[in-house]
Parts: C-alpha cells; sequence; structure tokens
C-alpha cells in the first residue's frame, strides 16, 4: 500500500511539474514574443516619426492635419498594442505567481496526504498486525490443548494396543513353542525309539550269531571232551588245551559282548547328538521367527 500511495504521488508530482514547467515555458515564451514586438513597435515608431518629420518639411499644410490625425490613430493603435502586450505580460507574470503558489499548495497538500495516508497505513498495518498477532495466539492455544488432548489419547490407545499386542504374541508364541516342543519331542521320542529297535536288532541279530558260535565251539567242546574220553593219553596236557580253549572262548565271548556294547553306545550317543543338533536348529529357527 504504502508502495503504491508512492508510486501515485510520484506520478501525480512529474504531472504537476510537467504541467507547471508547459506554463511557464508557454508564459516566457510568450513574454519573448512580446518583447519583441514591443522592440519593433518601437522602432517602427521612431521610423515613422522620422518619415513624419521628413514629411512634415516636405508636405503641404492642407494635409497636415489628415496625416496628424492617421499618426495619432496609429499611435493609438500602436499604444493600445503595447498596452494590451503589457497587459499579457502582467497576465502572464500573475499567472506565473499563481502557478507557483499553485504548486506550492499542491506540494503541501500532496506532503499532507501522503503523511495522513502513511499514519493511516502505520495504524491499519499495527490493527492488522496486533489482530492477526491475537488470533495466531488463540490459534496456537487451541492446537496446543488439541495436541495435548490427542496425543494423551494416542498414548492411551497406543499402550492399550501394545499391551492387547504382546499379550497375543505371548499366547501365540506360547502355543507355537509348546506345539513345536511336542512336535519336536515327538520327532525325537519316535526317531529314539527306531534307534532302538534298530539297535537292538543289530544287537540281537549279534547275540544270535554269538550265540551260534558258542553253540559251535559248545560242540567242539563236546567233541574234544568225547576225544579226551576215548583217548586217556596225556590227560594234562588234554586238561591245560581245554583250559586254553575255555580262556580263548570266555575271552572272545567278553570281547564279543563289549563290542556289541560300545557299538550300543556309540549308536545312543551318534543318535543324541543328531537329536540335539537337530532341536538347536529348531530353537534358533523359534527365536528368529519370534525376532
Amino acid at each position: 500500500m504504502q508502495l503504491r500511495l508512492e508510486g501515485s504521488f510520484r506520478a501525480s508530482h512529474a504531472a504537476a511539474q510537467s504541467t507547471v514547467r508547459d506554463a511557464v515555458q508557454a508564459i516566457s515564451d510568450r513574454v519573448d514574443s512580446a518583447e519583441a514586438s514591443l522592440v519593433e513597435a518601437r522602432a517602427r515608431l521612431d521610423e515613422a516619426l522620422d518619415i513624419h518629420v521628413a514629411n512634415l518639411q516636405l508636405i503641404a499644410p492642407e494635409n497636415i492635419r489628415q496625416q496628424i490625425a492617421e499618426l495619432c490613430e496609429e499611435g493609438v493603435h500602436e499604444a493600445l498594442r503595447s498596452a494590451q502586450i503589457s497587459f499579457n505580460a502582467a497576465v502572464e507574470e500573475k499567472a506565473e505567481c499563481h502557478a507557483s503558489l499553485i504548486e506550492q499548495r499542491l506540494w503541501e497538500r500532496v506532503d499532507d496526504t501522503q503523511r495522513q495516508a502513511q499514519n493511516a497505513m502505520t495504524s491499519r498495518m499495527r490493527a492488522s498486525e496486533d489482530q492477526m498477532q491475537a488470533r495466531l495466539e488463540a490459534l496456537l492455544a487451541a492446537a496446543s490443548s488439541h495436541t495435548d488432548s490427542s496425543v494423551t489419547s494416542l498414548e492411551s490407545k497406543l499402550g492399550k494396543k501394545t499391551i492387547e499386542l504382546c499379550s497375543t504374541l505371548e499366547r501365540s508364541m506360547s502355543k507355537k513353542v509348546s506345539m513345536s516342543v511336542k512336535s519336536l519331542e515327538k520327532k525325537v521320542n519316535d526317531r529314539l525309539d527306531a534307534a532302538k529297535v534298530q539297535i537292538l536288532g543289530e544287537a540281537h541279530i549279534q547275540v544270535l550269531a554269538a550265540v551260534a558260535q558258542m553253540e559251535t565251539r559248545v560242540s567242539s567242546l563236546q567233541h574234544l571232551v568225547e576225544a579226551q574220553q576215548l583217548v586217556e593219553a596225556d590227560k594234562d596236557e588234554v586238561k591245560e588245551a581245554l583250559a586254553a580253549q575255555m580262556e580263548r572262548m570266555h575271552l572272545s565271548q567278553k570281547l564279543s559282548a563289549e563290542g556289541l556294547d560300545d557299538r550300543i553306545q556309540r549308536a545312543i550317543r551318534d543318535l543324541e547328538v543328531r537329536v540335539e543338533g537337530t532341536t538347536r536348529k529348531q530353537v534358533n529357527e523359534l527365536e528368529r521367527l519370534q525376532w
């Protein structure tokens, strides 16, 4: 608004200056032309007077009155013209004075109007700034109160939702973990049962083979006893041979039993290691899914 007022003031000031300048220029042109015409008229009057003086000496006395009347008429016309010129000059001078006064008053009025407009504009701007400040403060207070209430309500809702989600997640995870643990226990038990059955089957087969070997060895011992009964010579050597044979059979039986136990224990250890590895993998997978 202030820029617009300054622009309008500058435009009006420029227009007033241009009009005053044009008026002064026109008045000065008129004064110059009037002075030139006055000088020319004076020169003509002097020339006419000289001619008249010369003619007075030459003309006849009867024409003197007529010539005097004509000269008087011309002098009156010249005087009227000079009076008109002087009047025009005075009028132009007066107009110039009036123009300067009008310009001064116009400047004073423009200054007053500009000052009043600036004062009114500043007062309006201050009033509008005060109103905007009050509105902004009211809006900020309302927004802060609304934001606080909304934040508290959202916090309460989020707390409830978080508690509900945590409880549901705990229930679901406990269910999943219990189900997975049960399934793992079932799988482990099944695998242990299968391994035990397999190991027991293999052990039974090995025991049957050992029993068959024992039977064959017993039969051989029986044959030896029969041979001892039949051959009664060298009983001591036969007894030693029988004792050595029995000791070898006992050692072989013991070794076969120890080997069988070692195999069973080794198979059980391998099964336990496998089960532990699978359970660890399942637990890691469950933890990863939980996270």
